[in-house]
């Protein structure tokens, strides 16, 4: 409403952002698709949406900001793989031990060095991950969202979990492994160079309300083996 549009169309949310609407749709679409809930309110709207991709563009300033912060650590575009390892909630979270281990598989199979990308809250986590995998090249915090969209469109992998440079980087048809484990996944990414781990878990996805106390076994149970094994298939894939 602050847009003084006359119409303001948008999806019901729990959050309640649908008082700010002057039309609501009614959620639909295919629960394992990815942006399913989207297409289905642009084809509410009288949208074709048969062949839809989301696609996302760059500021050239902040790709050319982007990559010279890469080469200050050596890296090229095409050269390394982004580790998205940070969102809200702790139970999205893989664990810092699991990144550690998997950082020298992927530098060993693939030849490409992680970078860690996320935000300035996530410093600290960031901190203790690289310090326990001297490899891994630490930009948490270093980069503005649209340079860290620019770092993930110039990678030639992405792992991550649910969070948002992880949607980017099937956005921009970089080879993806999503890691999903409190959160409804979408199974279905629609590219056959991405991939999402859920292990279905009865308790899974339990959302804002986990019953676990603190084990997060739906992430725990996530191997870097596995990990690894799902990314080897989706490198060299096309979308």
């Amino acid at each position: 409403w602050m847009t003084g549009a006359q119409r303001r169309i948008g999806l019901g949310s729990r959050e309640g952002s649908q008082w700010l609407m002057s039309e609501v749709v009614p959620r639909g679409g295919e629960a394992a698709r990815i942006s399913s809930e989207y297409l289905f309110l642009a084809q509410q709207l009288g949208l074709k949406t048969d062949d839809f991709m989301p696609t996302l563009h760059l500021d050239p300033a902040a790709e050319s900001r982007a990559l010279e912060k890469l080469a200050g650590h050596g890296l090229a575009p095409g050269n390394y793989a982004v580790f998205a390892a940070f969102t809200t909630r702790p139970q999205k979270h893989w664990f810092n031990d699991a990144w550690q281990s998997l950082a020298p598989i992927v530098q060993e199979k693939t030849r490409l060095v992680p970078v860690l990308l996320g935000g300035p809250a996530d410093k600290d986590a960031a901190e203790r991950i690289a310090a326990g995998a001297p490899n891994i090249v630490n930009l948490v915090g270093q980069t503005r969202l649209d340079e860290a969209a620019a770092v993930v469109r110039h990678a030639s992998a992405l792992i991550g979990v649910d969070t948002g440079l992880t949607h980017m980087g099937i956005a921009f048809s970089i080879p993806t492994v999503a890691i999903f484990g409190s959160t409804c996944p979408y199974t279905d990414t629609q590219r056959g160079n991405a991939k999402v781990i859920w292990l279905g878990l009865p308790c899974s996805p339990c959302r804002r309300k986990p019953t676990c106390g603190g084990a997060w076994t739906c992430l725990r149970d996530i191997t870097p083996e596995r990990v690894m094994q799902e990314l080897e298939s989706v490198i060299g894939q096309t979308a």
